[in-house]
């Protein structure tokens, strides 16, 4: 395992939480998407594995001046036990803390400012340790916090879960372990989105600019909650769906990759239905593997970690460039 979670938001559900008290989904371009996870309250999320390492990445907006140095924009748990927190202080720094309550000692301060309503991508590093421990923090993905020694307040040893409790907007969140060869380090900045069509119908070729219907795609619903009637239905040979690659308007940012969700659901349990993705510019078209549905329905997640049309990694001007679409097709 190296990939914890990824939660986009963008199916506006909140299964995928623990505990919540106070936060809203809410239409929000922040992530990558159309939605996003509003807090007045907090959610705590806990794993049913545990490291003494984990990576984080999220988009954070804050919606508050005057910072209550109680929020916590992120903090890291074993169990119930808060084992540090990343805050905001008054003048608007990013401050990392070990421990919590009473006894949180404060063992670095950023230096990037955070304005209220002004998104930026925050990506963490924790390890826990008391001698050899690290909390890093990136800001828009240049390094904020460098901290080395203690991270370790009592006698938990590894992580299991995260804690949000502030009055601010987050969205594509990622937790990541170190283990395995893929996703074992930062996650890099990156942009989430998701679709879903409200009833059967064809994408409309591969026309960026088609004439009838005026959009790129055909019968697509981009709101609402989804359920059973609105997913890719398979009972329909070769009905899409498209979606845009999002702009993220960052000036720097290192770019992991480009996130799609989806929901596609089979005719009947019993038949070895499918999809393609594609992914199309002005003049090119690349067409990746089938991927099987397993079950009746599921949440498909297309993660590009580099652009498929030149096998490199992505390079920011890439990866806000509208120019990129992706389609999804149901098959038979």
């Amino acid at each position: 395992m190296a990939r914890k979670f990824t939660e986009s938001f963008d199916m506006q559900s909140l299964d995928q939480l623990g505990t919540v008290s106070d936060v809203a989904i809410i239409s929000s371009s922040l992530g990558g998407g159309d939605f996003a996870l509003q807090l007045t309250g907090f959610f705590t999320k806990n794993f049913a594995t545990a490291e003494a390492e984990n990576y984080y990445g999220f988009y954070l907006q804050p919606n508050a001046g005057g910072w209550n140095s109680a929020h916590k924009q992120l903090a890291w748990l074993n169990g119930l036990t808060i084992l540090g927190t990343l805050k905001i202080n008054d003048s608007g720094k990013m401050e990392a803390y070990v421990g919590t309550g009473g006894g949180e000692t404060l063992v670095g301060t950023g230096t990037v400012t955070w304005s209220a309503g002004q998104g930026k991508h925050v990506q963490a590093r924790v390890l826990i340790a008391n001698g050899g421990g690290v909390i890093q923090v990136k800001a828009d993905g240049v390094l904020d916090i460098d901290f080395s020694g203690d991270t370790q307040p009592g006698s938990e040893t590894e992580i299991d879960g995260i804690h949000m409790n502030n009055t601010s907007a987050v969205a594509a969140m990622i937790v990541n372990n170190n283990s395995g060869t893929k996703d074992n380090g930062f996650p890099g900045v990156v942009r989430m989105r998701g679709r879903k069509p409200d009833k059967d119908g064809f994408y409309n070729e591969f026309d960026r600019e088609p004439a009838s219907p005026t959009t790129a795609f055909d019968k697509v619903d981009d709101s609402g909650t989804p359920d059973t009637a609105d997913f890719v239905s398979t009972d329909v040979n070769l009905e899409a769906q498209s979606l845009r690659f999002p702009s993220h308007g960052l000036i720097r940012a290192d770019v992991k990759a480009v996130n799609y969700l989806y929901y596609m659901r089979k005719i009947a349990s019993g038949q070895a239905t499918h999809g393609t993705r594609k992914i199309a510019t002005e003049a090119n078209i690349f067409d990746a593997a089938p991927i099987n549905l397993s079950t009746s329905f599921r949440t498909e997640r297309f993660r590009y970690t580099e652009n498929p049309h030149t096998a490199l990694p992505w390079v920011l001007e890439d990866a806000q460039d509208d120019r990129f679409e992706s389609i999804i097709q149901s098959l038979v």
